[in-house]
């Protein structure tokens, strides 16, 4: 075994208020790479040993000891439980087969423990994984790759074939394991759409606005010409090479938020610029989440409080930030023209700033 689970087992051993079975198993299993509960029983047999507590007494807590012993072969580690024994206080059997084991010379042993023990070794190592199986944070791994989590993955269209696609881009589809439910359903709404983008990026404010008005332009073949095709007064004409549209945009506007990072997952507005790390992240989040082909905007809001005067010099006491040109703003928070700058004192509320989504 390795340093770490050396001193981890050296500290259960002379730890005695240590009572739950399946929590010290499971550290077992975690540090200990020889222990594998969910391989070949053989080998583990020869590391971790189970059996029950030889006593008629009611149990204090799940573990009765956590001992090392020896054989004619080598040293085994013995996890003695008060549990779902076949003697002992939950025993099943009639109370002579405990009192047998109890009045017999050698405790330890005894002919008749070492048989039932047998039976004990494959019961608790079968108990284990069943608790195992059933608990997703048990299972879960670093980045979800493990089997649960791409099983979770295949309902939202990221199964196995778009592995790679989960392991490259800008989004870490894991965050996205908590809504699987939702979005595994065909119908998808803003509310939906908020609460995600919400989640994702640490509890900031999102609000999704429908229906905007565009202007789309109609395609050559489909424009009316007079006496030939599309010049149906009321039905088929639609005059010019445009045509106003609400059905086909929204908006997803982001904030107020601050300059600065009030803590290390909060998000700032730096950061959703085009330059920033969150910027291409809720654009791809946006696109996967889309069912229909939408148009989109992304609307950035910086709070009033943090509007700057762009104008250079060292700022006055009590005066609003001051912002130095040029640079890049996510990583000195400068002032970039058309994105966080406001020429002058601008005393309108929060400031607004919106890119194209697609």
């Amino acid at each position: 075994m390795n340093k770490v689970a050396d001193e981890l087992i050296e500290r259960l051993l002379t730890d005695n208020r240590f009572d739950s079975f399946f929590q010290m198993v499971y550290l077992l299993e975690s540090f200990a790479p020889e222990i594998d509960f969910e391989g070949k029983p053989e080998a583990t047999d020869q590391i971790v040993r189970f059996r029950a507590a030889a006593d008629l007494a009611f149990p204090v807590s799940e573990i009765e000891s956590f001992k090392r012993k020896y054989d004619d072969k080598q040293s085994f580690l013995c996890l003695t439980v008060n549990f779902l024994g076949l003697y002992g206080p939950s025993s099943p059997l009639p109370a002579f087969y405990t009192e047998d084991i109890l009045v017999s010379p050698n405790l330890e042993e005894s002919n008749r423990r070492e048989f039932l023990d047998l039976f004990h070794q494959r019961l608790f190592y079968l108990l284990y994984r069943v608790w195992k199986k059933y608990r997703y944070y048990i299972l879960y791994e670093q980045g979800a790759k493990d089997p649960f989590s791409r099983w979770l993955f295949s309902l939202i269209g990221l199964g196995e074939p778009l592995e790679k696609l989960r392991n490259s881009g800008h989004v870490q589809w894991e965050r996205l394991l908590s809504y699987v439910g939702l979005l595994s359903m065909r119908s998808r709404s803003a509310a939906i759409l908020e609460n995600i983008l919400s989640h994702y990026f640490f509890e900031v404010p999102v609000t999704v606005k429908q229906c905007l008005t565009q202007w789309v332009t109609i395609e050559e073949w489909q424009r009316n010409r007079l006496g030939i095709e599309n010049c149906e007064l009321g039905k088929t004409l639609s005059l010019g090479e445009k045509v106003l549209d609400r059905s086909g945009k929204f908006r997803v506007a982001v904030g107020p938020l601050s300059l600065y990072k009030e803590s290390r997952k909060t998000a700032t507005f730096c950061e959703f610029l085009p330059t920033g790390r969150h910027y291409h992240t809720i654009r791809e989040l946006i696109k996967f989440f889309l069912v229909d082909q939408l148009d989109f905007e992304v609307m950035l809001i910086l709070e009033e409080d943090y509007m700057p005067k762009s104008s250079p010099g060292p700022a006055e006491p009590g005066e609003r930030i001051y912002l130095k040109l040029g640079g890049n703003p996510w990583e000195d928070n400068l002032c970039c023209l058309g994105w966080s700058t406001w020429l002058g004192y601008y005393d309108l509320g929060n400031g607004e700033v919106s890119f194209p989504g697609r």
